[in-house]
Order: C-alpha cells, then structure tokens, then sequence
C-alpha cells in the first residue's frame, strides 16, 4: 500500500488499522484515512490482542481499536498485551497487570513480571522469584526459588543455590535441582549442564543423551545442534551425529534449513548437509514463511529456502516481515518493501 504524501510517518496496516504521524504526533487511522485515535500521542504502538500502546508527556497507557483508552498515559512504563488480555505496567519501580478493561488485576507491588506463558508469569518480589497466576496468587512455589524462568510445554526452569532443574505447571519439581544450566524442552528433550559438559534429559529427568558434549543446543525439527573438540554439528536424539561437527558454529534448522559458520563465513545447509546457498554472508538468520534475513558488508537482503536472493543485499536495517511487508532503511530514508523487493516510498 503507498503511504500518502501528507503522513510524515507510517507504519504498514494491521489489518485495518494503521498508524501515522501527523504534525508531530501519532494517530490510529482506517483503510480509508479516518482517524480512529482523535488523541494525539507521541507514539503508538503496533496493536497486540486488541491494544495498541500509547505514550504522551513520557508516560504510558493503552487504547483499543476503537481509539478508545483503556488506559490513559499514566504509568512509567508498559508491556504489550497477552492472550490472556492482559498487560504488564510499571509504576514507581513496581510492576503489576492490568486488564482489557484497564483495571489493575495483579497489584502494583512487584520487582519484576516476566512474560505470560501458559497460566502463569514468573515474578520477583523482595529478592525471590516464584509464579502468579492470573488474579496474582503464587500458589505453587510460594516464590520459594532465586530463579524462576516462563513455562514451556507444561515445564518451567527455576534455579536455587546455583543449580537449576523444572517443575511443572502444578509446581512440582520433574527434573532434580542438579544441573549448573539448563535449556528449553523441546521435542521431549531438555539440554542441561553438569560439570562443564551438556547433555539431554527427559521430562522426568532420566538422562537420554550423555553429558559428554562442550555445548548442546535444544532440539528443533529432530535434530540438535552440539559441540565437541570446539566444532559444530547435528545430532539426532539418540545422540548419534547426523551432520558431523565441522563449523565454527551452528543454527537452529527451520523449515528444514539451518544456518551454520565456516571460516568467518556463514551459508545454509539442508538435513543432509549439502549448501543450499549460492552465497556466503556475514550474518544469517532463520528461515520464516520461506524467506531467511541475511547481511553482508552491512548491508542487510533476504533470500529465500532455493538459495536465490529475493530482495537484495541493500540495505542499513531491516525489520522481519508482517503481513508480506518489511519496513527498511537505506541512506537515511525508511520504507516498506515486499517479500519480492519492490519498494514503496512514502
């Protein structure tokens, strides 16, 4: 869609919505240019769950698609809405959570909230870290631990003494408080540390893979990234090696293509390990929807799962794509572009 000329700033629609700067100050607008915002902030940001973030007179608040605030500019600071509609905000160095209807649900009183996963927020209150549910009651650790990360398919990684393990999601405790570190579960597997080496254990905690590895990553489309002899490589989750450590360093496989580093360099193989890529490049990203990030000599393109480059190694910056489109910077100028390059100027 081509910006028109009298926005002095824009960001791509979400569905009907979109966001541009007028005189200074940004509004919410339709397909059409009707200002669904009539109040000006200093920003807004994109829509999440049906709330969009404002800012004005370096405060925070929300407003919903219909412009409405659901929470007028008035707290430090805020995090963008959830699936369960609701917010974190920060107010005096405590944070809480608000709801779609802007009413504080979980009281302004904590250190830290950190993000929604599965129930439950794993917060810090006086130095020690637990969960809150929803109406900001910890009723499976009683915030009994130093550490506490989000839960991830039904396990959450908590930490006491300097050893980590996982509890599950009714707060009882899966995998021992043994490990020095420990990964993500994914596939059935979870990477920990023990004595400077990684392995992999099950979600009761039976070891799986021996702990023999210099690094282990977590597992992804059957196959996980592993060190050993400062080399890396895939192995599948016998432990066996599918693609022999021989890369300085190695990337998740994402719709079937990883990225891995070779002499500085970096280039994608296939689960065989063959290259997929004409080029090398100073830096990769993963694939998304067909299409993977990459950069070389500063200047950022995207190529897409058969190799070629789709849009050209061109620009300062680019953001990932929503929507089909991109926002991109190149000589100081931002603007959109789709996932076949073509530009749209404002």
């Amino acid at each position: 869609m081509l910006l028109n000329a009298k926005y002095e700033d824009a960001y791509p629609f979400q569905g009907p919505y979109g966001r541009v700067k007028i005189d200074g100050k940004w509004y919410v607008i339709d397909t059409v240019g009707f200002k669904i915002t009539t109040t000006p902030y200093d920003y807004i940001g994109p829509y999440f769950y049906g709330f969009a973030e404002t800012k004005a007179f370096n405060k925070y608040g929300f407003v919903d698609t219909f412009g409405q605030e659901i929470a007028g500019p008035k707290y430090d600071a805020v995090s963008a809405f959830t699936e369960n509609r609701m917010a974190r905000v920060q107010l005096f160095g405590r944070t809480g959570c608000i709801d779609y209807r802007g009413v504080i649900q979980i009281p302004i009183r904590y250190d830290a909230i950190g993000d929604y996963s599965e129930g439950y927020f794993p917060s810090e209150v006086d130095n020690r870290m637990g969960f809150l549910d929803e109406s900001g009651y910890d009723g499976i650790t009683n915030f009994g631990y130093d550490f506490t990360l989000p839960f991830r398919h039904g396990y959450a990684p908590v930490g006491n003494n300097g050893k980590w393990g996982m509890i599950s999601l009714n707060g009882k405790v899966k995998i021992p408080l043994i490990y020095d570190a420990i990964g993500e579960l994914n596939e059935g597997l979870i990477n920990v540390e023990k004595n400077g080496l990684w392995g992999y254990v099950d979600t009761i905690g039976k070891i799986i893979i021996p702990v023999k590895y210099d690094l282990a990553y977590p597992f992804s489309e059957g196959l996980a990234a592993a060190s050993i002899g400062g080399k890396d490589g895939y192995i599948d989750d016998k432990g066996s090696w599918v693609i022999k450590p021989e890369y300085d360093n190695a990337g998740i496989f994402s719709e079937g293509i990883a990225a891995v580093k070779k002499d500085d360099k970096w280039e994608y193989i296939n689960k065989k390990g063959k290259v997929i890529s004409r080029e090398k490049f100073d830096a990769a990203n993963n694939f998304n929807h067909g299409i993977a990030k990459v950069m070389t000599g500063g200047k950022f393109g995207f190529i897409d799962s058969k190799g070629d480059i789709v849009v050209p190694l061109k620009y300062d910056s680019v953001e990932d794509f929503y929507n089909s489109i991109s926002r991109v910077k190149r000589d100081g100028k931002e603007f959109y572009i789709n996932e076949k390059g073509k530009e749209f100027f404002e």
